[in-house]
């Protein structure tokens, strides 16, 4: 069940997110209560941005009393150094590495990505675990799609055109093994009905296996190294983070290394 109201909710936002990055934003710790000694840093996926993540957010400081961050990234059109960088920028500031007992990162789609460079440059030792949900680690053939059909759009956007680099850069990223990493994947697709018949016409032939409409499954749970725990839920790309099912395994996941 979604943990929204499908009529407030406007098609694209529920597609893409606010798709516009918020130079002027200035992100800030949500302190938790019964957790509050223990920090998950939320990080968007591509043409999205941390309002995508309130109510995920919402969900872990007050049903789960963690401390929350958002990062604000420039997804959509920032190389992945510059968005390594930004974080860099941005952690520094709240010294997390300083303030809390545990830290915990969840990422989103590309966010994911992001992650596994953020942890290739980060020895931290107070990094206790990871939760991808839809990252495609073992690369996208929709991104490849865009590139084809949509050539305007990849040469703005350095992630699309860049797609395959990231990929591999992401992928040979060296992880702390003591890092407990747990996957999650969306095995429902897009639907005529969710994103219109063009949308749909391009997306027909992308997909080889199982998808949330976006990434493959198999991509999902490509992370190179140790994994202690992956999932499936029937969401599609979006839904991902909009379910509370999610969320809760989620949290299940920060708490005990398992979702279920």
């Amino acid at each position: 069940m979604l943990f929204y109201d499908e009529e407030e909710v406007p098609l694209l936002e529920k597609l893409l997110g606010p798709a516009i990055y918020n130079p002027f934003h200035t992100p800030a710790i949500e302190v938790g209560s019964k957790r509050s000694s223990e920090l998950v840093i939320l990080v968007h996926g591509w043409m999205s941005g941390q309002a995508h993540l309130q109510q995920f957010s919402d969900y872990l400081k007050n049903t789960q009393g963690y401390s929350v961050y958002r990062l604000e990234l420039p997804t959509t059109f920032g190389s992945l150094e510059n968005l390594i960088d930004e974080v860099e920028s941005q952690l520094k500031a709240i010294d997390y590495g300083k303030t809390f007992k545990d830290v915990h990162f969840v990422g989103h789609s590309f966010g994911g990505l992001i992650i596994r460079g953020i942890l290739a440059r980060y020895k931290e030792p107070n990094i206790r675990s990871v939760v991808t949900i839809g990252s495609p680690f073992q690369g996208s053939n929709l991104a490849a799609r865009l590139v084809d059909r949509m050539p305007i759009l990849a040469n703005l956007s350095w992630s699309v055109k860049n797609a395959k680099k990231i990929q591999e850069i992401s992928d040979k990223a060296k992880i702390n093994p003591k890092i407990k990493v747990g996957l999650i994947a969306g095995i429902k697709s897009y639907s005529i009905a969710d994103i219109g018949e063009t949308e749909f016409q391009m997306r027909i032939g992308v997909f080889q296996s199982v998808n949330d409409g976006t990434v493959e499954k198999y991509s999902a749970f490509g992370w190179n190294g140790p994994v202690i725990d992956k999932t499936t839920f029937k969401c599609n790309h979006i839904e991902l983070i909009l379910d509370k099912k999610v969320w809760k395994a989620t949290s299940n996941f920060l708490q005990k290394n398992k979702f279920r």
